[in-house]
């Protein structure tokens, strides 16, 4: 009889390379009946991109998720591509929940050093609202 055991944690590796997960934090106020963007930059050469969180919003209201370019021209033409456009949209008009809004894909998202992931908040409330947000980035190493 064959004794299989597995483990309680996901591998860390793809192919020849690790991951390690990063999570970053932004706190802003969305103004009442407004609509605000929050920008995450991505801080590492290579990472892939699949949860985020919000928290402290208003029920019912709904965010936009996009993926841009660089805003600095010279890195964003080292990807071949101009500066500060939207490159793909992930999320439109998602209804949210209060308290605590999370949503993780199956399937992961590439994200380069400088790339911008932008949720659009919208407040449909009639009162001003402070809301966390959440991203987690898994930084993609080559193996030593």
């Amino acid at each position: 009889m064959q004794v299989t055991s597995k483990s309680p944690f996901a591998p860390k590796t793809v192919d020849d390379m690790n991951l390690f997960r990063r999570k970053h934090g932004l706190k802003e106020v969305i103004l009442a009946n407004t609509e605000k963007e929050i920008i995450f930059v991505c801080q590492y050469n290579r990472t892939k991109i699949n949860k985020l969180e919000i928290i402290g919003a208003n029920s019912l209201d709904r965010v936009d998720l996009i993926v841009r370019s660089p805003v600095d021209a010279q890195i964003a033409a080292l990807y071949g591509m101009p500066a500060n456009v939207n490159l793909n949209q992930f999320g439109f008009d998602v209804i949210i929940s209060d308290f605590l809004y999370s949503d993780k894909s199956d399937y992961d998202a590439d994200v380069y050093g400088g790339f911008q992931i932008v949720i659009i908040y919208k407040n449909d409330t009639a009162i001003d609202t402070e809301v966390g947000f959440n991203l987690i980035f898994h930084e993609v190493k080559t193996q030593a």
